[in-house]
């Protein structure tokens, strides 16, 4: 199921929340899907997008503080470059994988 979610997140264009996961998972629970996430986050697999500004600076200190998109939505989730690895091999897995 672990490998299935990367390969969630790996198939979209964009960052994704779990209700999006939730809902291609066929349903499962969010509370589910938040503990896989955060499983998978642990292992190195995904991380949380980077705002715009790309983080280098405290959202107090940020001019854009007020109009931030980042502070208003839920938490977006990527896919890390171990997890682009992971995901490419489970859509192609080598021959000696297959079932």
């Amino acid at each position: 199921m672990l490998k299935r979610l990367v390969q969630l997140v790996g198939e979209g264009q964009r960052p994704v929340t779990l209700h999006e996961l939730a809902g291609r998972l066929g349903g499962i629970s969010i509370g589910l899907v938040e503990q896989m996430v955060e499983q998978l986050v642990h292992l190195g697999y995904l991380q949380v997008a980077a705002p715009r500004c790309g983080g280098t600076t405290t959202c107090r200190a940020c001019d854009e503080a007020g109009t931030c998109s980042m502070l208003r939505q839920p938490r977006l989730w990527v896919l890390t470059d171990r997890g682009q690895r992971l995901a490419r091999a489970s859509i192609f897995p080598r021959r000696s994988e297959r079932l």
